[in-house]
């Protein structure tokens, strides 16, 4: 009997758990969704659109 709830966990838990970390680890440090609320920036960009923004590209840092 417990070998099978160990297996269980093995196979279920722990996969999903390392599946949450990661996403949350990605979604915080390395990319970030950004909403274009209006549209002045139309039309390169038009209003309502969703973009996907890479946070450790710095070539838009300090100027």
């Amino acid at each position: 009997m417990k070998q099978h709830k160990h297996s269980w966990l093995k196979e279920w838990v722990l996969p999903i758990g390392v599946g949450v970390v990661v996403a949350f680890g990605l979604k915080t440090w390395v990319v970030s969704a950004a909403v274009v609320p209006s549209s002045s920036m139309y039309p390169t960009i038009p209003a309502t659109e969703t973009h996907h923004v890479y946070i450790l590209d710095e070539r838009f840092a300090d100027l």
